[in-house]
């Protein structure tokens, strides 16, 4: 349906050698690469360098106008609803922040977070933020600060314990040393820019406060640790030179799932977790914005049958359930509920196409909500997944989750099409939620409806459901703290 152009964006995980751990900036990179601004791929994967970025749209606006009206762009004049976009990406992040380039929302600001180097998660990759700041002064980077892994920060924490006085100390020199590692000139995080860092992230052993799950060792999440770990992230080094910058706290997808078959224990997690006043306080004043990983399952979608309204609503009531408990709550929960209302946002399902987590081991450990959908079938359940953010944010205006809301994208071809077929479908995702975006964030304040229906526009990307899908009404529970 669409003309693709295979301008691929910065794959630099075949490239990129262990050497980099070494400190020699250059080492291990292809011939082409070494002094080049911005390292790219052809379609065909071999390295090549630009001088500078593409002055056009690298789609030739093809895919990126789509599924776009050809109404101008309006002037921002009157940000009534301030509009914070946040991408967690594990590949593909310049052509998430290009695509959403090609089509901006001018209340809108964009954050793209940029993984670790593949051999080595500590290391932020090279020349990626200032890539992604290039794009206009609504683009941000945030370091994806990974803590699983064997070679993430949970192992530097493990390797560098005997240089400080306690872990909890050694998680705060994590913190420190992520910083420093952000500002090296080939990194080049801008924090005065608005890049920032996002903690990847709060799992079940935040929540649970340490201990194991399913045979899992979750200690190292403990809240202590990840007090100390984004207390300095905030701080940076002691001498102020890199200034402070608060972040974004993700809280695992881990055991969370929309179909978890365990949603009472979970509650009772939740409860326990936001009566920690000491840890709500503590993540107030060094963490900008915590989002909760809600990756929807389109088998809960509802049936194409069903009503807009009915499956908004019980995606909200997954998407929202952490705040809907802390308002719930009682007065112990007064510091965790003031902040979720200023803080909090959703991090939706943007992965297409991904396996359900009962398909992993242990199950719900790992994964998304399943999104085995036809590519036309998905495009319309990321936009009434928006629509159930944005329809929630006007009936509850002064909470969360505002104008705030992420997505994750992790791609992943588990229906075999072809390479072009595979980038067209991402591209057009991007786009889909760019319009969508623009539509029902923009100046002046904006209804929901223009997410489903931008002006001008006869196209209805709410006519959703699947055949075979169910309502789930567990998250219901949420809505009462008994």
């Amino acid at each position: 349906m669409y003309r693709t152009v295979l301008f691929l964006s910065l794959l630099a995980l075949g490239f990129v050698g262990p050497a980099l751990a070494s400190g020699d900036p250059e080492a291990g990179l292809p011939d082409v690469w070494v002094g080049c601004p911005y390292q790219d791929v052809d379609p065909d994967g071999n390295p090549i360098c630009l001088e500078e970025l593409p002055a056009e749209d690298p789609f030739d606006g093809a895919l990126a106008r789509a599924v776009a009206t050809a109404e101008a762009q309006e002037p921002a004049a009157n940000c009534r609803l301030k509009n914070e976009v946040f991408f967690w990406t594990e590949t593909n992040w310049l052509r998430v922040a290009r695509g959403l380039a090609a089509n901006p929302a001018p209340c809108t600001e964009y954050y793209i977070s940029v993984p670790p180097m593949s051999n080595q998660k500590t290391e932020p990759r090279r020349n990626q933020a200032a890539q992604i700041r290039a794009l206009g002064p609504q683009f941000h980077a945030l370091f994806d600060i990974f803590l699983a892994d064997a070679t993430g920060w949970v192992n530097w924490v493990a390797e560098n314990r005997h240089r400080f006085g306690s872990e909890e100390e050694t998680w705060y020199q994590a913190g420190v040393e992520a910083r420093r590692r952000m500002a090296l000139a080939d990194r080049d995080f801008d924090v005065g820019s608005g890049d920032s860092w996002l903690v990847n992230d709060f799992n079940t052993g935040t929540r649970r406060d340490g201990g194991t799950y399913f045979g899992l060792d979750l200690e190292p999440w403990k809240r202590a640790n990840m007090r100390a770990l984004v207390r300095g992230l905030h701080e940076g080094p002691a001498d102020g030179s890199l200034g402070e910058t608060r972040g974004l706290a993700q809280v695992a997808i881990q055991f969370t799932h929309q179909n978890i078959p365990f949603v009472d224990e979970y509650k009772a997690d939740w409860k326990a977790w936001l009566e920690d006043e000491a840890f709500w306080a503590d993540i107030a004043e060094h963490v900008r914005w915590i989002g909760k990983e809600v990756y929807a399952d389109s088998r809960h979608w509802g049936t194409p049958d069903t009503s807009r309204n009915a499956r908004s609503r019980h995606l909200q009531q997954y998407f929202f359930h952490v705040p809907e408990l802390a308002e719930a709550g009682p007065e112990s929960v007064a510091v965790a509920r003031g902040y979720l209302r200023e803080s909090f946002l959703p991090l939706v399902n943007g992965t297409w196409a991904a396996l359900g987590p009962d398909r992993f081991t242990p199950l719900f450990c790992c994964g998304h909500g399943e999104t085995m959908l036809p590519i036309e079938r998905f495009l319309a359940y990321v936009t009434e997944e928006l629509f159930a953010v944005r329809q929630y944010a006007g009936s509850h205006p002064q909470g969360a989750p505002a104008g705030r809301l992420g997505f994750t994208w992790q791609p992943t071809n588990n229906f075999g099409v072809s390479p072009a077929e595979f980038v067209a479908a991402q591209e057009a995702i991007v786009a889909r939620i760019a319009e969508a975006v623009r539509w029902g964030y923009r100046e002046g304040g904006a209804s929901p409806a223009g997410i489903c229906s931008p002006p001008g526009s006869e196209v209805d990307w709410c006519a959703g459901g699947r055949e075979g899908a169910f309502f789930t009404d567990a998250w219901r529970a949420f809505e009462s703290w008994d």
